[in-house]
């Protein structure tokens, strides 16, 4: 994950955005440190609490800040994986992500077309899966939804501010 900054909302404006017109269409916010698994083979496996988009959900298409929330402090180690047969709507590879101060939730930013079936994997099998900082493996968990055909989400701040549980407060974003 990255150490300082979430992301600047031009690496997830939709083809053929304009650049960000304030600074306050930016969102900078500071990352808690990496902290390394300590093994504790008696700890249970960490479980999803809640994510936005919620399973089965429909959301606007464009900007998309998707939430994982665990039931247990995590490391910095994991990632979204696609979901067969369906398509994730975030980046394949090196993602950046944003742990929250409590260490129960992560972030990702990603981009989703209009009218479409999306899906995201988490979990065991991946070369960087989310895990407790007491050493525990997520097990495979997948979340699927889709897109409707409303105006698309366009900036960052209106992206966050679809999550009903999003509170900048407890977050460590400010937008």
């Amino acid at each position: 994950m990255a150490s300082s900054l979430l992301t600047l909302l031009m690496a997830v404006a939709p083809a053929g955005a304009e650049p960000p017109a304030t600074v306050s269409e930016l969102v900078v916010a500071l990352q808690p440190s990496c902290l390394p698994a300590r093994r504790d083979d008696t700890a249970p496996p960490p479980q999803v609490v809640s994510t936005f988009p919620a399973e089965g959900a429909v959301v606007r298409p464009g900007v998309l800040v998707l939430r994982v929330t665990f039931d247990q402090p995590m490391t910095c180690s994991g990632g979204f994986a696609d979901a067969p047969p369906l398509p994730t709507p975030c980046r394949i590879g090196p993602q950046e992500l944003h742990l929250s101060p409590n260490r129960r939730t992560v972030r990702a930013i990603c981009r989703t077309a209009p009218g479409r079936a999306y899906a995201v994997r988490l979990g065991e099998g991946f070369p960087d899966t989310f895990t407790s900082v007491r050493g525990r493996a997520l097990r495979i968990h997948d979340v699927k939804f889709s897109t409707s055909s409303e105006a698309p989400v366009r900036s960052l701040r209106e992206a966050l501010a679809q999550d009903p549980e999003f509170r900048p407060a407890e977050s460590g974003l400010h937008p």
